[in-house]
């Protein structure tokens, strides 16, 4: 059931995300992954233009995201959303951790501002508690995917949407592609 939650999810966070003509540039890409048995699963929002980071430590395509994330190890539990780095920072080129501090100069400048910082998360900050783990929820979740929407995925959608807004022109400005140096 927190599979098809998760996927219920995705697909309105899409949907809303298309809906506004400034993102629906097929550039963009939303994504999600249940963990093996339940482990760990995630939404991020991304643009295919933004720079694929070299040797990537984590991240399913190199590049800087925007996340909803559960706990790790913590089952479908402890979740949270804020803006990802494809790479921790001791792993980083000098080229990347510049990078990595205009992002996040840029969070501050539009307006992200999340509780906690750390890893490969420039800012995040946990889900309200009340909906925070989702094995307790499973009968409501199993009713929103049923119905097509209700509180708990308005919750999630608008709450993730209003950090993606905020934090993709951050994004977009500081991991354009850099010039090939043969052209």
């Amino acid at each position: 059931m927190c599979r098809r939650f998760l996927e219920h999810l995705r697909n309105i966070v899409e949907h809303r995300l298309r809906q506004k003509v400034k993102y629906s540039d097929p550039d963009f890409y939303v994504q999600c992954h249940y963990g093996y048995e339940g482990r760990w699963g995630g939404i991020w929002i991304a643009r295919r233009s933004w720079v694929r980071y070299k040797d990537p430590s984590a991240n399913e395509d190199g590049r800087s995201t925007v996340r909803l994330q559960s706990g790790r190890n913590a089952g479908l539990n402890n979740w949270y959303w804020g803006v990802r780095s494809p790479k921790t920072p001791h792993r980083m080129t000098n080229t990347e951790k510049i990078r990595r501090k205009n992002i996040d100069d840029g969070l501050r400048q539009y307006g992200v501002i999340l509780a906690r910082k750390g890893g490969r998360c420039l800012q995040w900050e946990y889900v309200r508690r009340r909906y925070r783990d989702w094995y307790p929820l499973v009968p409501k979740l199993h009713e929103e995917c049923e119905a097509g929407g209700g509180p708990i995925t308005n919750y999630y959608a608008d709450n993730f949407l209003r950090i993606a807004e905020l934090a993709i022109p951050a994004i977009d400005e500081a991991d354009k592609p850099e010039p090939d140096p043969d052209h």
